[in-house]
C-alpha cells in the first residue's frame, strides 16, 4: 500500500514537470502570407474648367513585391459616374480597349471595358478616357467624384461579366481592386509654357533671356471678371514679381 502511494507520488510529480517543460517551448509563429491580388490607381486633374471634360486615367498593377502575386487574367475595369457626367465617345485610350459598354444604373452611367487585357506579375495596364460633367449640375466651385473598380481572376478560362445594369457577377471573378478621385469645377485655367529645349536655359540670364507665354482660358459656363495674373521669377532674374 506505502509502494502505490509512492508510485502515485511519482508520476504526479513527473506529470507537473512535463506540463511546465511544455509551457516553455515556444514555438515559431508563421507569418501570415499576403493575399494575391493587385491594385488600381484612378486619377484625375484636381481642377477643370466648368463645361470642359475630364480626363480620367485607370492604371492596374501586379506589382512582383507581393510574395504571393500571380498572374492575374482577363482584366476588366468598370467605372460610375455620377448623376450629370457623360462619357465623351471616341476618348477611350489605347483605342485597342475599344469603347466601354454604357449601362444606366438608377440615375448614374455605367462604364465597363471587358478583358482588356492580362495583368501578369510585375505588369501594369493603363487606359484614360474623358467624361463630361453638366455645367448646369456642376458650376464652378462644385466638385466632381468618381469610383472606378478592377476585376480580375487566377484562372484564364474565368472571364468578369457585367449585367445589364452594369454591375458584375459575383461569380464570375476572383480578384477586385477599387479607386476614386475627385474634380472640382473652376472659372478659369492658366497654363505656362518656355521654349528652351528639354527646358534647360543657358546660364546668364541677362545674356541669354527667355520667352514665357501664360495662357488664361475662362470658362464659358462660368464668366469672369477682374483677373489679376502674378509670375514669380526666379531671384536672379532681377524681377522677383511681375502683376497684369
Amino acid at each position: 500500500m506505502g509502494r502505490a502511494r509512492v508510485e502515485r507520488r511519482v508520476g504526479a510529480g513527473l506529470t507537473a514537470i512535463l506540463a511546465v517543460l511544455l509551457s516553455c517551448i515556444v514555438l515559431p509563429l508563421t507569418p501570415a502570407a499576403a493575399a494575391p491580388g493587385f491594385v488600381l490607381d484612378k486619377s484625375a486633374p484636381a481642377t477643370v474648367r466648368a463645361g470642359e471634360p475630364i480626363t480620367y486615367t485607370l492604371r492596374a498593377t501586379n506589382p512582383s513585391s507581393n510574395p504571393d502575386a500571380v498572374n492575374e487574367w482577363n482584366l476588366s475595369l468598370r467605372d460610375a459616374l455620377p448623376p450629370g457626367v457623360t462619357y465623351v465617345p471616341g476618348s477611350t485610350d489605347p483605342t485597342r480597349f475599344g469603347e466601354p459598354e454604357v449601362a444606366t444604373s438608377g440615375s448614374s452611367t455605367v462604364l465597363t471595358w471587358t478583358s482588356v487585357a492580362d495583368l501578369t506579375v510585375n505588369s501594369s495596364v493603363t487606359l484614360t478616357f474623358q467624361a463630361l460633367p453638366d455645367p448646369d449640375n456642376y458650376p464652378v466651385g462644385t466638385p466632381v467624384p468618381n469610383q472606378a473598380t478592377a476585376y480580375a481572376s487566377d484562372d484564364p478560362f474565368l472571364s468578369p461579366e457585367f449585367d445589364e445594369t452594369g454591375a458584375v457577377r459575383p461569380d464570375s471573378f476572383t480578384e477586385t481592386a477599387a479607386d476614386a478621385a475627385t474634380t472640382t469645377t473652376s472659372a478659369v485655367d492658366i497654363s505656362k509654357s518656355e521654349p528652351s529645349p528639354e527646358g534647360e536655359l543657358l546660364r546668364g540670364v541677362h545674356d541669354h533671356p527667355t520667352v514665357y507665354a501664360l495662357t488664361v482660358r475662362a470658362a464659358d459656363a462660368g464668366g469672369s471678371s477682374g483677373l489679376v495674373v502674378t509670375d514669380y521669377l526666379p531671384r536672379a532674374a532681377g524681377v522677383p514679381r511681375v502683376r497684369w
